[in-house]
């Protein structure tokens, strides 16, 4: 506990990466590492001599994490892990944030193309319902239409003069 709050210089109950360089290495437990050999051991929960799917995902991580190869994971590649997520979160975050404005920018061009047809529709139109139900023209001048004045069966509307 008291290394812990020698390092943690802001107080906020993490130490990060910058306060544990920042200090001198009297102030740092001394830097153990793991053995990778043991840590297949401890990583087998179940005892079984195997490592299930889940157990071995683990370990693929902790292998990862021994960037020189010696076969041990000291502090200093654990603080580079947690280094490396940290920025694998941020990049997360900034991508979740460019999806999100694709997104938005997405349903904006399709409401704008929505407007623009539709506007092009009505523009096309020759005339329009217009106040009391009569109808205009595009130019605004009001058209009439009349009644049927006589109705013919169909059978004989090849025969009609026109």
């Amino acid at each position: 506990k008291h290394t812990h709050k020698t390092i943690d210089m802001q107080n906020k109950k993490n130490i990060e990466v910058t306060e544990v360089k920042a200090h001198p290495r009297r102030h740092i437990p001394a830097v153990q590492s793991f053995n990778l050999e043991d840590l297949i051991e401890a990583a087998d929960r179940d005892g079984d001599g195997t490592l299930s799917q889940e157990e071995q995902e683990v370990m693929d991580l902790v292998r990862n994490m021994d960037t020189d190869g010696d076969g041990n994971v000291n502090i200093f590649e654990l603080l580079r892990a947690g280094e490396q997520r940290h920025m694998d979160l941020r990049k997360i975050k900034d991508l979740k944030r460019a999806v999100l404005l694709a997104l938005v920018l997405s349903v904006l061009f399709c409401l704008t193309m929505l407007g623009l047809m539709i506007a092009a529709n009505e523009s096309s139109k020759e005339a329009r319902a217009g106040t009391g139900g009569v109808f205009e023209t595009s130019a605004g001048d009001n058209m009439a239409t009349a009644q049927v004045l006589q109705s013919v069966p169909l059978t004989e509307l090849p025969y009609l003069d026109m």
